[in-house]
């Protein structure tokens, strides 16, 4: 019975799914044992006021930080987090990549977008110290936007890397 409520929890969207908990028993945590791709997306762009963007924006940490606290999977196909950039999700954003990192993420997204005035020193630094030796090896898909890539001096690459997907990415030569 498990394995068809897993196929089934598979197909849904995470919001979908999140209902799914109320129906019974048997569903109640099967989205966080099945689930092998999480996707989270937020948008705080009818949002004027920058108090109220941070509002949002913290709301919606929250909201994946109960997500993630619940999920009991061993592996994440995918983990995509799409958002308006708010500074106060750095550290967010550090937690989110080592949690997909221990949970073994084959493709990962943070598909930030810019405020609607920004500069390069209001985007986040992909925190290349989080990743170890075997998550460098286990990614296959990167997409990025909105960050500062600076790999450090010795980094060599993703070695089984098939796309990496870069907009309003913040490099220099030296870079790549």
């Amino acid at each position: 019975m498990q394995d068809v409520l897993c196929i089934i929890v598979s197909k849904l969207p995470l919001k979908e799914v999140s209902s799914t908990s109320v129906l019974s028993s048997s569903w109640r945590y099967i989205w966080s044992i099945c689930r092998p791709k999480l996707s989270f997306s937020g948008f705080c762009g009818f949002y004027d006021d920058p108090h109220e963007r941070e509002q949002y924006s913290q709301k919606f940490a929250e909201k994946v930080n109960a997500v993630l606290r619940k999920y009991d999977g061993k592996l994440i196909e995918e983990f995509d987090v799409k958002i308006e950039f708010d500074a106060v999700l750095s550290d967010h954003l550090n937690n989110w990549l080592t949690f997909a990192m221990l949970s073994r993420t084959k493709n990962l997204a943070f598909d930030l977008e810019p405020a609607t005035s920004y500069s390069w020193g209001d985007c986040h630094t992909f925190p290349f110290h989080l990743l170890d030796r075997e998550s460098i090896f286990r990614l296959q898909r990167i997409q990025l936007s909105f960050l500062s890539f600076k790999p450090p001096p010795d980094f060599r690459g993703f070695p089984n890397l098939r796309k990496l997907d870069l907009n309003l990415v913040h490099l220099n030569r030296e870079d790549l």
